[in-house]
C-alpha cells in the first residue's frame, strides 16, 4: 500500500485519468495514517485525480472485515480532503469499502466509486464529516444515466452506499447520487446501541438514491392479457301481437 505517514502531503495524478492498476486484491491501496494512536497522525493531507482500479475478487478466499477499504484514512488523522478520485473494482465480490474514514475534518467530494460492496464507510473516530457530490455504485457506470430503467429491473448487489456509523460534530451528507445498494445512506450501526450521529448538527440533503426491485416483485410472472370480448348471439326481433278479432257469435 502507498503510506501517507507526513503532514502537509498532496497526491495527485500527474496526468488525466491516470490510474493505480493492482492485479492482486489486497486492500488498501492507499492509507493515510500509521498504525497505532500513540504515534503522531498526518493532518493537512489532499489526496486529488487518482483513479484506483482493483483486480477480480472472486478468487479471493482471504477473510475481510467490514472496514478494509481501497482508501483508507486512519482514526486522528485530521483535515484530510479527497477530491475527485475513482475507486473500482473488476467485480463485486468480498466485503470491501471504497473509502473507509475514522479521522477529524474530513472532506469527500467529486469521487465515485464502482462495483464495491460498500461505498464509503465512516467508523468509530470520525468527527466533522463531509460527502458531496459523489456517485456511488454497485454496478457498471457502463449503462445509461439517462435511463434508470436497468437499475430498477435489477439486483441490489451492494450493501450500503455511504454508511456513517459513527460521527461526533458536525456531518454533511449532501448532491449524491447512490445505486443499487440495499442501504442507499445508513445512519448509525444498527448492530450497536451507541447513537451514529452524536450531534444535531448534521445535515443528510439532496441525496438522489435509486434502489432495485425487490425479488418478490422482480420475478413476479406478468399477468395475462384478458381475452378479446366474443361476439353474442345477434337479437331475435319479438314476435308483434296478434290484433283481437270480432267477437263470434255462440248457438242461441
Amino acid at each position: 500500500a502507498l503510506r501517507i505517514t507526513r503532514s502537509r502531503v498532496s497526491l495527485h495524478a500527474e496526468a488525466p485519468a491516470a490510474a493505480v492498476l493492482r492485479r492482486a486484491s489486497a486492500a488498501p491501496v492507499i492509507q493515510v495514517g500509521v498504525g497505532g494512536l500513540t504515534a503522531p497522525q498526518p493532518t493537512d493531507v489532499t489526496i486529488e485525480g487518482i483513479v484506483v482500479q482493483l483486480g477480480s475478487l472472486v478468487e479471493d478466499d482471504r477473510p475481510r472485515t467490514a472496514f478494509e477499504a481501497l482508501l483508507m484514512i486512519s482514526e486522528a488523522t485530521e483535515r484530510v480532503r479527497v477530491v475527485g478520485c475513482d475507486l473500482s473494482v473488476q467485480d463485486v465480490g468480498g466485503r470491501l469499502a471504497g473509502i473507509a474514514t475514522a479521522g477529524r475534518e474530513v472532506t469527500i467530494e467529486r469521487c465515485t466509486v464502482e462495483r464495491l460492496t460498500i461505498g464509503i464507510i465512516a467508523t468509530e473516530g470520525t468527527a466533522d464529516l463531509v460527502v458531496r457530490d459523489c456517485i456511488v455504485t454497485a454496478r457498471s457506470r457502463s449503462l445509461k444515466w439517462s435511463s434508470l430503467t436497468e437499475v430498477i429491473a435489477g439486483e441490489d448487489t451492494g450493501a450500503a452506499g455511504i454508511a456513517v456509523l459513527a460521527c461526533e460534530g458536525s456531518t454533511r451528507v449532501e448532491n449524491n447520487v447512490v445505486l443499487a445498494h440495499r442501504y442507499g445512506i445508513l445512519l448509525g450501526n444498527p448492530e450497536s446501541e451507541r447513537q451514529g450521529i452524536a450531534s444535531p448538527d448534521a445535515v443528510i440533503a439532496h441525496n438522489v438514491v435509486v434502489r432495485g426491485a425487490p425479488a418478490a416483485i422482480r420475478d413476479e410472472p406478468e399477468p395475462s392479457p384478458a381475452p378479446p370480448p366474443q361476439p353474442g348471439p345477434a337479437p331475435v326481433a319479438p314476435t308483434p301481437p296478434v290484433a283481437p278479432g270480432r267477437p263470434v257469435a255462440g248457438p242461441t
